[in-house]
């Protein structure tokens, strides 16, 4: 099985997925294969896959990890039968969970207030880092103004920021 899953990871990679995400999903897949010995494809087992993440739940794993790892096993699953490596998948049944019923952190957008502070914070800080605290104040505007996460600006070059425009924008390629 070590050796399909390794060809999947070379599989998605080739379709233009990001080394972390194609790392990512092969640690998923091979934590489920490894925890239910499944050394050949015939060992894979719906019952015992849906068996070990209910336990990993029981043990702290929030629904919507336990989704995320359902997810990369089936979606190897479905690449065994595509690349015909198989007949079926014994996973086509397996079904997400609803993840809204296990929210461990909901998401909001800031207040204004709460984004003057944190802008006025960052200003004055005086630790040894990096950024200088005006510089991460500019950092923290540009992530609430334009919506992009800590790695898209770090991906940001000069040419990114289109400012001579009736709309000035900041364009980043897809990833």
């Amino acid at each position: 099985m070590v050796e399909h899953v390794a060809e999947w990871n070379k599989s998605l990679l080739d379709e233009g997925v990001t080394e972390a995400y194609a790392r990512l999903s092969d640690s998923r897949v091979l934590c489920i294969l490894d925890a239910i010995e499944a050394a050949v494809w015939f060992d894979l087992d719906l019952n015992r896959v849906s068996g070990f993440l209910a336990e990993r739940r029981a043990r702290g794993l929030s629904v919507e990890t336990s989704n995320h790892y359902l997810r990369r096993i089936t979606q190897f699953g479905r690449w065994m039968v595509k690349d015909r490596r198989a007949a079926d998948s014994p996973l086509v049944c397996l079904k997400l969970m609803n993840a809204q019923t296990d929210r461990r952190h909901d998401r909001r957008a800031f207040t204004d207030d709460e984004l003057h502070r944190l802008f006025v914070t960052a200003r004055r800080n005086r630790r040894k880092s990096r950024t200088s605290g005006p510089d991460r104040a500019r950092l923290y505007r540009l992530a609430a103004e334009t919506g992009l996460r800590a790695r898209e600006i770090g991906r940001l070059t000069p040419e990114s920021f289109r400012l001579d425009e009736d709309h000035p924008t900041v364009v980043i390629a897809a990833a």
